[in-house]
């Protein structure tokens, strides 16, 4: 049996549970854009249109209970627009936002899409989580959503909820096709463990989400504790998620990591910092910007059309906890331990992390490429590493509908620059750093021809490639 997961997570109830928090805190979000769709829009001629064939969804998700909802609603939209202009400066394009009513998500994917952030839209009303629309009151929410959803930019797709259980994915189903009827995308965030037993029952979906989370503490029986595990999933579980997307004529979303889950007894400090208390300690830990930045380009190397990490907000450190951690969990520290770090990826008064500002420089790399990376599909190997030195050096080659050739290369080094060498096609003529804008030397090992590619802690880049005719 496999190791990880033999107990089930928190991390789907913690996101059930969000909805109905009592938190105090920063919140809100959403983003919307005009796609076409049945939705009427008002036209905004500073907001620019956006192309579905090469758009690549570059954001946060964002729960919705964390809305500034307890302000007076001038300054809560104050605080709202706050967050929105600095995930705007992050590059962010898109937020996922959920646990709002339908009316409140219009309002935000109007603000959104003046700073040409799309929204993914999970709303209170319409979530399968919620318990009214699993028990099959469901059908004609499409139409009720649509019609309180009046004029503001239609959302990327409809999230229809987190994590299904197996026991509701029939049911599910139906609820994605009432949803089709409608003509209107849909996603949904899937556990990796069930991503190939549930996941084609679910015809008809348009995106398949999945939260892969690769960073446990050390010796945690639940997941991958070390580097080389925790890359190791990460890769499997994307590839596994890709091809079953392929075979569902669906794309292929990440959901990664940038938040930490400490397990019994926690405080936070003054500056918002989860402090593990004794008998406690980090069962998912706060991913290093290294490992933010390996993430999003690991991500694209294994076929996924999006990244979308989980979470901008994450206040689970404030609600003390007693009770220690069984004995088997040895990860609970023995003094009182400072992580550093706040739940999310911003802290609850919206200053920001050095993750937040990671996923920005990442987002400012990749976005570029989007309209490559929207049209590539994997095809023979074209490189292979000299000496793979580190678990998570990653070469994938691609190629597009106009034959075009392309490498994306990633340091699965996290903690410092390095140099990877790639032993390529005999065939190549030139190379290309398309991040770089730079021609990349070729060199030369008997017969063989290689690249060097350097590349920062956790980096990547795409290689475009010529063949000699």
């Amino acid at each position: 049996m496999n190791k990880f997961f033999k107990r089930p997570s928190t991390i789907g109830s913690t996101k059930r549970k969000l909805a109905g928090s009592s938190a105090i805190a920063l919140q809100l979000l959403l983003a919307a854009y005009p796609f076409n769709s049945g939705a009427q829009e008002a036209r905004d001629p500073e907001r620019q249109e956006i192309d579905r064939n090469s758009f690549l969804p570059l954001g946060v998700y964002w729960p919705g209970e964390y809305s500034f909802n307890r302000e007076p609603e001038e300054v809560r939209w104050q605080k709202i627009d706050k967050v929105l202009d600095g995930l705007s400066e992050q590059n962010v394009n898109t937020i996922w936002i959920t646990h709002l009513s339908t009316e409140v998500a219009a309002k935000l994917a109007k603000h959104a899409a003046k700073r040409n952030i799309a929204l993914v839209a999970s709303n209170l009303e319409l979530a399968f989580e919620n318990p009214k629309n699993r028990e099959g009151d469901y059908l004609n929410l499409p139409k009720e959503t649509l019609e309180k959803w009046g004029d503001a930019p239609a959302p990327l797709a409809w999230g229809l909820g987190d994590e299904p259980a197996p026991a509701y994915t029939d049911k599910m189903a139906e609820y994605v096709s009432a949803w089709k009827v409608q003509k209107h995308p849909v996603t949904t965030v899937i556990m990796p463990v069930y991503v190939e037993t549930e996941v084609p029952k679910l015809v008809g979906l348009n995106y398949l989400s999945v939260d892969i989370y690769p960073f446990f503490s050390d010796k945690n029986p639940n997941g991958p504790g070390t580097h080389p595990a925790s890359v190791a999933y990460f890769i499997r579980e994307s590839k596994k998620a890709q091809r079953v997307a392929a075979q569902m004529n669906a794309e292929f979303w990440a959901m990664p990591q940038i938040f930490q889950e400490p397990w019994g007894p926690r405080e936070q400090d003054e500056e918002g910092n989860i402090v593990h208390l004794p008998g406690g300690g980090p069962h998912w830990r706060m991913p290093s910007p290294g490992e933010v930045r390996w993430q999003g380009w690991a991500a694209i190397a294994c076929g996924s059309r999006a990244v979308i990490y989980f979470s901008l907000f994450f206040n689970i450190g404030l609600k003390p906890v007693d009770q220690p951690l069984p004995p088997e969990l040895t990860y609970a520290v023995k003094e009182r331990t400072n992580s550093g770090s706040p739940g999310g990826i911003l802290y609850m008064d919206g200053r920001a992390t050095p993750q937040y500002l990671a996923m920005g420089g990442l987002f400012k790399e990749i976005q570029p490429l989007a309209p490559i990376v929207t049209k590539m599909k994997p095809t023979e190997p074209l490189a292979t590493f000299e000496n793979r030195r580190n678990p998570g050096d990653i070469v994938e080659t691609f190629e597009t509908a106009d034959r075009k050739k392309y490498l994306i290369v990633v340091n699965g080094n996290v903690k410092e620059e390095a140099e990877l060498v790639l032993n390529v096609s005999k065939d190549l003529a030139e190379v290309r750093d398309l991040k770089a804008d730079a021609k990349v030397r070729l060199h030369y090992k008997g017969a063989e021809k290689q690249v060097r590619v350097k590349l920062e802690a956790g980096g990547g880049t795409m290689l475009q490639l010529s063949l000699r005719e």
